[in-house]
């Protein structure tokens, strides 16, 4: 079987889903008797973190000896691959991607947009000051609060079932409660 990553969202990036992903494709392969689990070419961090086995990877081009059309294809297949290597060899790609890379900076920046800040405190109870009113952490709304609440959740290990977010009658201030432990969110501009 051969391994690809099917997709990745930033909020739930302490989970760690690319690892979770492979995990759980190998647990399908081990059910289902395969053998080997091919990560493909190319030589990624993750890649050698699961690898036990490394191999030099080979193209073969198949075609049929008596079809003149088909034997033209062959050569035309081959000796293109052979010239993308050669490139690859004189580091023509590295070259042509800090030239992109250049071009892209000559554009004239747009003034960037003021990003909301949120600093996040640890609290040991829940503040009885503040009118807090229970809220749904994951809609559209409180977007923001995905990735906090995630993060919060990952390092305590909690249920999402045992994770409460309240806001208070401020819009600069929520709190994220769990079974034990709680944190406050203020905006900080």
């Amino acid at each position: 079987m051969s391994n690809l990553i099917r997709s990745y969202d930033i909020d739930y990036s302490k989970f760690n889903l690319g690892y979770i992903d492979i995990i759980k494709q190998l647990e399908w392969c081990f059910k289902n008797n395969y053998k080997a689990f091919d990560l493909s070419r190319g030589f990624m961090r993750y890649k050698r973190e699961w690898c036990n086995v490394t191999y030099q990877f080979n193209c073969h081009i198949l075609y049929k000896k008596k079809n003149l059309l088909k034997r033209a294809q062959a050569l035309f297949i081959s000796k293109s691959i052979a010239f993308k290597e050669f490139l690859k060899y004189k580091k023509v790609n590295v070259i042509i991607y800090k030239l992109k890379s250049s071009l892209k900076r000559e554009k004239p920046e747009v003034t960037p947009e003021k990003k909301t800040l949120y600093k996040t405190i640890a609290i040991t109870a829940m503040p009885t000051d503040l009118d807090l009113i229970k809220i749904d952490g994951t809609e559209v709304t409180y977007t923001f609060l995905k990735k906090i609440i995630y993060d919060f959740q990952f390092i305590n290990s909690y249920n999402s079932s045992h994770i409460t977010t309240y806001k208070s009658n401020t819009e600069n201030t929520f709190i994220i409660k769990g079974k034990n432990k709680q944190i406050m969110i203020n905006r900080t501009n």
